[in-house]
């Protein structure tokens, strides 16, 4: 099957193969038949030269001959002449390998006087006295074309570049607005199709069609996507945990109420509360996804949300983020607006069930009821509170300050059910010492792994602060354990005291950090641990300068991860291509560069990258090259999916890529492994790829 190629090229390429043949026709044609007709003229003036020639010679004036012959010449009457007396040549002017005298040396010759016919030449010789003067010309064809348009060559060559260059500039002309739309659909490009100014009616209603198409592609990868993360997510996670029926949902009912809220309404300005809940709800919001967390309603102040799988801890951890939040906005409107801003939170576990409803499904279940009553027994409102049976805390009362214990009558349940209210939680900074302190290896391990509840703004700070001490004292365990922890956690919200600290431990360790990332390889981890803590609004030219010196470090690791970073925060300079320049034998780093580059656009020198290092004798290369290759459609799939369906030099190298299956290499056999499981995501891809080849 053909490459497709792009139509303005096949027009002028068609163009141009059949200007240029029907031209050098036309030209051989015209030759051939002018040298007919020259042919016939020379014959008639060879006679007459023959004539005077034979009256010269007769007279003695074989001077006056050759001056006659060398004009004949000039004026390409003939093209050879040879005067011999007896078999001494007098005078003779040959062309390239034709010559008069070698054609008329033979004795046999029966009669001067005719025309001797040779295959490339026409000789006629003729006899007075002793001497022979014959004459001739070349019969060669292709020589004949080749002199007769050898002057004509340049002009022709002109001639094809100004007619081509006429006609690719007429079609393209035509041809714009498809041209623009096809870059645009394939490159990756997030230009607006709308804006495309179409010069042609077919081209607008194209334009048109695409725009509704590409519309209505949104729309429906917009349910798609939120059909995956949310039922196909929810039906995977279920299956995975063995759930014996998927209609009944294991899970934490979490509701967050703001005391005292109707109040507030009614004494402040409507501007205030509304301020006041828009920072509520965003934050929150950020703080319960952060946890993994879904919310279910907003029903006025009060937010209800659900963590799947009955996870204990990180329900209570998500809480304690958000009354650790809560006490910062409370001493902030205490001081500006004179009023408390107190929250006050339940916890239920159990099942939940989808129910039918007029519009649509909700949740139903014991949780949600009994949420709503654990609510009510909250009897100080002074505080932050928390209330949660005490048969649900399990390991809990380890991570609890001033909580205490009372048993309550909860409405429409037979049985006392026995609570804590939780006002206090334990600190990160002494939960990292006491686990630290814990003798036993196994223990230890255990109790460090809790850190990765700890995602608040303040458990950040204080990890980062902690981290900054280690690093002065060379705590090499302690630095571990926090850089796993803080690389894994992920802001959604701007913290300009996160950044900062960052920032400062970066500044003050470069050294530490580039001496001893070889016999400490988690440090190079504190690098990319950037892209997670630092929101991309507070990236400036401080940040920037950090990790360009960052770049310039010996350490191949330090440098991967700076890129990565780099290109993450959109720095993608000349001089950070020249100081890359310098890694080109490393794969990770090379690797991160070229990823980052595809992502802006897919263009031919990616692609080509990418096949060269399929081509490579370096494992490493190949491998990087499925890798990149692999997070590339990732990105386009969810970013881009008309590019992840449609563009050829993608399923170019999905093709290319196809080398790999069955390698005996694990590493190889891996990488391919991945990149199968996200190519084949999609059905349309699988169909390019078929083309493609």
């Amino acid at each position: 099957m053909l490459k497709q190629k792009s139509f303005l090229i096949v027009i002028i390429a068609f163009f141009w193969a059949g200007y240029v043949l029907l031209s050098f026709a036309q030209t051989v044609y015209g030759s051939v038949e002018f040298k007919k007709t020259a042919d016939q003229n020379r014959n008639s003036h060879i006679d007459h030269l023959l004539s005077v020639s034979q009256t010269l010679v007769l007279l003695g004036n074989v001077d006056a001959l050759k001056a006659h012959l060398d004009e004949a010449v000039r004026l390409k009457t003939i093209q050879f002449y040879c005067i011999k007396n007896k078999d001494q040549v007098m005078f003779e002017i040959s062309v390239n390998q034709y010559s008069g005298c070698a054609m008329t040396s033979d004795r046999r010759i029966a009669s001067y006087g005719d025309t001797l016919n040779y295959e490339k030449q026409v000789v006629k010789p003729i006899k007075v006295d002793d001497h022979v003067v014959s004459v001739g010309y070349a019969t060669d064809t292709a020589a004949y074309v080749w002199e007769d348009q050898k002057s004509n060559i340049t002009a022709f060559i002109k001639d094809i570049i100004i007619i081509t260059t006429f006609l690719g500039f007429l079609v393209y002309l035509i041809m714009k607005d498809f041209l623009q739309l096809d870059r645009l659909l394939q490159a990756g490009g997030k230009g607006d199709i709308s804006k495309i100014k179409a010069r042609s009616r077919e081209a607008q209603t194209l334009i048109d069609s695409t725009l509704t198409l590409d519309q209505m592609n949104s729309e429906k990868s917009d349910k798609i996507h939120h059909l995956q993360n949310t039922v196909g997510l929810a039906i995977h996670s279920e299956i995975d945990n063995k759930t014996p029926h998927l209609a009944q949902i294991p899970c934490a009912v979490i509701r967050i109420d703001l005391n005292g809220y109707t109040q507030i309404f009614l004494e402040k300005k409507e501007e205030h509360i509304v301020t006041v809940l828009n920072e509520y709800f965003s934050v929150t919001n950020d703080l319960i996804k952060r946890f993994d967390g879904q919310i279910y309603q907003i029903i006025g102040d009060e937010i209800v949300f659900v963590i799947k799988n009955q996870n204990t801890l990180r329900a209570l951890f998500c809480v304690r983020a958000i009354f650790e939040w809560a006490d910062e906005l409370d001493r902030k409107i205490q001081n500006q607006y004179k009023h408390r801003f107190l929250l006050k939170a339940s916890i239920s576990y159990g099942h939940l069930r989808f129910v039918q409803l007029n519009n649509g499904y909700a949740f139903a279940g014991l949780p949600l009821i009994e949420s709503v009553r654990l609510l009510g027994c909250v009897s100080d409102k002074s505080e932050n509170t928390l209330i949660i049976k005490t048969d649900a805390v399990e390991s809990g009362p380890g991570f609890l300050r001033n909580h205490a214990s009372k048993e309550v009558n909860l409405k429409g349940f037979d049985d006392k059910s026995e609570i804590f209210e939780i006002k206090e939680f334990i600190s990160f900074p002494e939960f990292f010492k006491s686990a630290n302190n814990v003798n036993d290896e196994l223990n230890q391990k255990k109790a460090i792994s809790y850190l990765d509840y700890f995602r608040s703004q303040n458990d950040i700070v204080s990890a980062l602060d902690i981290l900054n001490d280690s690093l002065n004292r060379k705590k090499w365990s302690d630095s571990f354990h926090l850089i796993q922890h803080l690389k894994n956690v992920k802001l959604d919200v701007k913290s300009e005291v996160i950044a900062n600290n960052l920032f400062r431990i970066l500044s003050d360790h470069f050294q530490l950090i580039n001496n001893n990332v070889k016999e400490h390889s988690f440090l190079n981890s504190l690098v990319l641990a950037t892209q997670s803590l630092v929101h991309i609004n507070l990236w400036n030219p401080h940040w920037e300068q950090l990790f360009k010196n960052y770049l310039l470090s010996l350490q191949p690791r330090i440098v991967a991860n700076s890129t990565e970073v780099l290109c993450h925060f959109g720095y993608d300079s000349d001089e950070m291509q020249r100081i890359l320049s310098n890694w080109k034998g490393n794969n990770r780093i090379s690797a991160n560069f070229l990823l980052s580059s595809m992502k802006k656009s897919i263009d031919k020198n990616s692609v080509k990258t990418v096949l060269n290092w399929f081509e490579s004798d370096n494992v490493l290369f190949q491998a990087s090259a499925l890798y990149v290759l692999e997070e590339t459609l990732r990105f386009y799939r969810i970013e881009d999916p008309v590019v992840y369906r449609t563009n050829a030099l993608l399923a170019e190298c999905l093709t290319s890529a196809e080398k790999f299956k069955g390698s005996d290499n694990p590493l190889i056999q891996s990488r391919y492994e991945k990149l199968k499981v996200v190519a084949m995501s999609g059905a349309a891809l699988e169909l390019k790829i078929l083309a493609a080849g």
